[in-house]
């Protein structure tokens, strides 16, 4: 009798307490009979769903691939409590799941606005096949958007292409379509009403774009992408935030937070269609410590009337267009094309453009209208130029840059095609001296990739603040003696 009183306590106590009820996916060895561990991930889904309100944990053993046969839909309600669904912690690697090949989108994640779903440590791979297999890869909805936004998090994952055997493609390499698989259209979608923060996150390879960030709704979508965090090889735009309305609520925000440690890296864009890397139809779009490189098509493209800010900060843009499908638009750093100027900030700021393809770097469109700030950017290229349309009203300032108009990777002459600047001060001409055009892929810090050196002195306290103009590097200016051969004073392309 007290063994079953104590029993009865603390199973109150942990209702009490609201402990997570845990279950364990094995793909070997489970079985779908109600009880874990089970063999696949809805009959485990299936076995906690409305059983309470408390914390619920979906364990994913590495002993096998979780290979999805239909559309995977993940509920998260007021009935649940939270969801995780992660590597097994007592397992070594990731677990692997395979997309289904079959739903639009072979995989759903809905949740209530005051529930949050987490996916962690996991690598989701294409379907069985060749080439673009299904839809999008998935997508993320709110399924009650009286309470809130939905909050969906995604840390430690990847989303990569099947090499055939079932296991990832590595992001820096390209996949091959003949032997190797992975989603038709989108990757991750995240649809209005909803929030999350994607940590640590490789995606790569992808039908269409990478990564949507929707508006519309009560509220648009609010992403973060921060930490150690990858997008390469997409078939379309790398990012894409798209709809919503301007001056209202349901604005798409997406913030690109990398660090000094730990940059963005978006690259090897593999599209044949004349689509930039990165679109910013609206909304608030941040990108700080981000390095967007070796794309085929033009990196940024700030488009329509409903984009409300726009910003950039200690990133590196280079060497994209690198066979551009529209010679008029394609290979540009940052092409802004809106309609009636409701764009109420554009700031970029300590950024590198240096591109070696002789397209435009900077082109400001005829209609637009409103104020775009540059400060503390380094300007680079073979042939590049700036061109702001003659009929543009824009107010475009350049301060303390280095509009270099000096080899070597002079831009071209003149620096402004249509128009000059609004206003042009502190400008550095001479090129500087990189200690690296070489960019390293799987490099998340990358340190010497268009960093500058001290050879040419105007650098060393070129900023607006009197110190050194370091670009975005966003790194002290390195400290290296003149060539061999070179006699001191060492005064680089005087």
């Amino acid at each position: 009798m007290k063994k079953t009183m104590i029993m009865m306590m603390i199973l109150t106590l942990a209702a009490t307490w609201g402990l997570a009820v845990t279950v364990q996916v094995d793909p070997v060895s489970g079985t779908d009979d109600g009880n874990s561990p089970f063999l696949t991930i809805p009959a485990a889904l299936t076995s906690i769903v409305g059983a309470d309100a408390n914390p619920d944990i979906v364990n994913l053993r590495t002993n096998g691939v979780h290979a999805l046969s239909a559309q995977l839909v993940v509920d998260v309600d007021s009935a649940d409590g939270d969801l995780t669904i992660q590597t097994d912690p007592g397992d070594t690697g990731s677990a692997i799941i395979r997309l289904p090949g079959a739903g639009a989108p072979q995989i759903s994640l809905n949740a209530d606005g005051d529930r949050t779903l987490l996916l962690s440590g996991l690598t989701v791979i294409g379907a069985s096949g060749t080439g673009a297999v299904g839809g999008d890869g998935i997508q993320i909805f709110n399924s009650d958007t009286a309470s809130g936004s939905a909050t969906i998090n995604i840390t430690d994952c990847v989303f990569a292409a099947n090499d055939g055997s079932d296991q990832p493609v590595p992001y820096d390499q390209q996949a091959n379509p003949t032997t190797e698989s992975f989603p038709g259209d989108d990757w991750i979608d995240y649809f209005e009403d909803t929030q999350g923060t994607m940590t640590n996150v490789k995606i790569s390879e992808a039908g269409d774009e990478g990564l949507i960030i929707r508006g519309g709704g009560t509220n648009g979508a609010n992403v973060t992408v921060t930490g150690d965090s990858v997008i390469s090889f997409c078939g379309g735009r790398a990012v894409q935030s798209a709809f919503g309305g301007s001056g209202t609520p349901d604005i798409p925000v997406g913030n690109f937070e990398g660090s000094a440690s730990e940059r963005i890296r978006i690259f090897g864009n593999s599209h044949t269609s004349a689509e930039p890397v990165i679109t910013c139809y609206n909304g608030n779009m941040s990108f700080k410590y981000v390095d967007v490189v070796d794309n085929n098509d033009l990196a940024f493209r700030v488009d329509t009337d409903t984009v409300d800010s726009f910003s950039m900060e200690c990133c590196r843009v280079a060497n994209n267009g690198l066979s551009a499908a529209d010679p008029n638009q394609g290979g540009e750093s940052i092409y802004f094309l809106w309609v009636t100027g409701d764009l109420l900030a554009a700031t970029i700021s300590k950024c590198t453009f240096h591109d070696s393809n002789k397209d435009v770097t900077i082109v400001c469109t005829a209609d637009v209208t409103s104020t775009i700030d540059f400060t503390d950017c380094i300007f680079t290229g073979a042939g590049d130029q700036i061109d702001i349309a003659a009929a543009s009203t824009a107010v475009v300032n350049f301060g303390t840059c280095a509009l270099v108009s000096q080899n070597p990777d002079a831009l071209g002459s003149p620096i402004f095609n249509d128009r000059a600047a609004s206003s042009e001060t502190g400008t550095i001409n001479k090129s500087p001296w990189y200690v690296s055009t070489s960019f390293d892929y799987t490099d998340p810090q990358n340190p010497d990739f268009l960093r500058v050196t001290d050879r040419n002195s105007e650098y060393m306290t070129g900023s607006s603040t009197g110190g050194e103009l370091t670009g975005g590097a966003c790194l002290p200016v390195v400290n290296l003696p003149p060539p061999l051969a070179v006699s001191t004073p060492w005064n680089l392309y005087e």
